[in-house]
């Protein structure tokens, strides 16, 4: 960006001092000290290089902050890669479209490490051993623990799910869910002898039922893509939509 823009048009937030001082450190080996270099919590902007034309996030939120839309000029534009504990919105370009609005579209996949103010802890007290509740089910759990399009659905139908697809040979496999909160899971394996699949559920609640039911609403809805996601940004909040006003989602 130095090299592009200009040095002088560059300021870079890490919430890392080592990093940040590393990062001082080989900008000005490489000739470009004139980059603003803050070491603070990129959450909050950098107000007193505001307005920016460009703003762009190197970390994953699961909400923007409007300190960034304050701090972008009107008509310019924000791409942040926007997380989600089930699977991540995308990466989002956004437009300051008015003084109490941007908005925009996920434009492509992208997973960052989320902030760490706003991220979600990996550790799970989940406990394996709890009676599982048995049952089967016809869907194959790639399509909710390996579909982009539809885990990016499910994400915003359910909250406080993980999932992963554990590949076998071929299209077998085992989707797991797991809700770090009150330690419930879910499994759902894949052989290779096909449908119906048994899925086992244990904790307070039936993760499996709650994914299905996303699942269902995003065929019921035409299967829409990742990039029919639209996201707006006003001082209330985050808005998460559908393409075309399909429906509300997500706030």
């Amino acid at each position: 960006l130095a090299s592009a823009l200009g040095a002088g048009n560059v300021t870079s937030v890490e919430v890392d001092p080592t990093v940040a001082t590393h990062a001082r450190s080989a900008l000005d080996r490489a000739g470009f000290s004139a980059v603003t270099v803050i070491t603070g919590e990129g959450l909050d902007g950098w107000p007193a290089g505001a307005p920016y034309d460009r703003i762009i996030a190197t970390r994953g939120v699961y909400t923007i902050p409007w300190a960034w839309i304050q701090q972008l000029a009107p008509g310019r534009r924000l791409v942040v890669p926007i997380s989600n504990l089930y699977y991540p919105l995308g990466l989002a370009s956004l437009t300051r479209t008015s003084d109490s609005e941007a908005a925009g579209a996920v434009v492509s996949e992208a997973a960052f490490m989320a902030a760490r103010a706003q991220r979600i802890p990996r550790r799970e007290s989940i406990n394996w051993d709890i009676p599982a509740r048995e049952s089967t089910t016809p869907l194959h759990p790639w399509w909710w623990a390996g579909k982009i399009d539809a885990m990016v659905a499910i994400g915003q139908r359910v909250r406080g799910i993980r999932a992963m697809w554990q590949p076998g040979g071929g299209k077998t496999g085992i989707g797991w869910l797991t809700a770090p909160s009150d330690g419930s899971w879910a499994a759902v394996e894949a052989t290779a002898t096909g449908a119906p699949y048994e899925v086992e559920q244990a904790g307070p609640r039936n993760l499996y039922h709650e994914v299905r039911t996303a699942y269902r609403w995003w065929r019921d809805t035409g299967k829409p893509a990742q990039t029919d996601w639209r996201v707006t940004v006003t001082p209330a909040g985050q808005d998460i939509t559908l393409a075309h006003d399909r429906q509300l989602i997500a706030s």
